[in-house]
C-alpha cells in the first residue's frame, strides 16, 4: 500500500512539472508556432489610402502568449493608424503587437487586427509575414 501512496504523488509532481515546463515555452514570446498563418486584404483603397484587414491564425499545438508580426509593405506605403495592436513602422518594415487583452491567441484560434495606410503609386499586399520572429505561412 505504500508504494501506491509514493507513486501517486509522484505521478502528480511529474504532471506538475511538465505542465509548468509546456507553460513557460508557451510563454516565450520569441518562437512562433509550427502553424501559424496570416491572411491579409485591402478591404477600402481610395488614391492615397487604404484600409487592412489581418487574421493571425494560431494552427500549432500550443497557445501562443504574447505575439509580435511583423512584414514588409513592399511599396510606398506607410501605415498611419491601426486597431486591435501595437503598431510601429521602420523604413518598409512594420510590425505590430499584442495590446494585453489580446495577447493570447488559443490553439486554433485567431486574431483580427488592421490598419488605414497611405500610398503613392501602387498598393500590393506583403508577400512575407513573420511571428515573434519566425516565418509565419
Amino acid at each position: 500500500m505504500l508504494r501506491k501512496r509514493l507513486a501517486i504523488p509522484l505521478a502528480v509532481a511529474v504532471a506538475g512539472t511538465s505542465v509548468v515546463v509546456a507553460g513557460i515555452l508557451r510563454a516565450d514570446a520569441t518562437e512562433a508556432p509550427a502553424g501559424c498563418g496570416v491572411s491579409y486584404g485591402v478591404v477600402a483603397q481610395w488614391n492615397p489610402g487604404f484600409t487592412a484587414n489581418l487574421r493571425l491564425r494560431n494552427a500549432g499545438s500550443a497557445p501562443i502568449a504574447g505575439w509580435a508580426l511583423g512584414f514588409a509593405l513592399p511599396a510606398d506605403q506607410r501605415v498611419e493608424g491601426g486597431w486591435s495592436g501595437h503598431w510601429s513602422q521602420s523604413g518598409a518594415t512594420v510590425t505590430v503587437r499584442d495590446t494585453g487583452w489580446n495577447r493570447t491567441i488559443a490553439r486554433g484560434g485567431a486574431v483580427s487586427i488592421g490598419f488605414n495606410g497611405s500610398w503613392r503609386g501602387s498598393n500590393p499586399p506583403p508577400t512575407a509575414f513573420t511571428l515573434n520572429g519566425m516565418a509565419c505561412d
